[in-house]
């Protein structure tokens, strides 16, 4: 006897990690993805983009490949959430951090170094234009 592949999902897929699948099911509501044999999650028609989507038809064919983010596990309801949106945001997220994360290693300014020649200089040009009123 084979074991329920449901029986330790939340730990193969922990709320906020991400799953590749193919779509096996378009319809109004949203996309079925099977994740792994005997899994399919839900992206729901308003996590499949940050835009309005209408007709999942039009950007979703059965077998496609996806990637989504997992965003509830319910092993007794036997369901899966899934977002392209929460993967997005957090692709965003992430790129954001390792950006500020560069700027802040290799950085030869910083903003506050900008505001600081910046009042210097309305000093001495405030400075300077006293100077010449004498």
């Amino acid at each position: 006897m084979t074991e329920d592949p449901w029986s330790a999902i939340s730990q193969r897929y922990p709320v906020g990690s991400r799953a590749k699948g193919k779509v096996t099911t378009v319809t109004d509501f949203g996309i079925f993805v099977e994740i792994e044999e005997g899994i399919e999650g839900l992206i729901h028609v308003s996590q499949l983009s940050h835009e309005r989507v209408e007709k999942p038809q039009t950007l979703f064919q059965a077998g496609q490949e996806v990637e989504a983010e997992v965003t509830h596990v319910d092993p007794k309801e036997r369901r899966i959430g899934l977002s392209i949106k929460a993967l997005r945001r957090t692709e965003e997220r992430e790129e954001m951090e390792s950006y500020l994360q560069r700027e802040r290693e290799g950085a030869r300014f910083s903003f506050e170094d900008i505001l600081n020649e910046e009042l210097r200089l309305d000093r001495e040009d405030s400075e300077a234009k006293g100077e010449a009123k004498k």
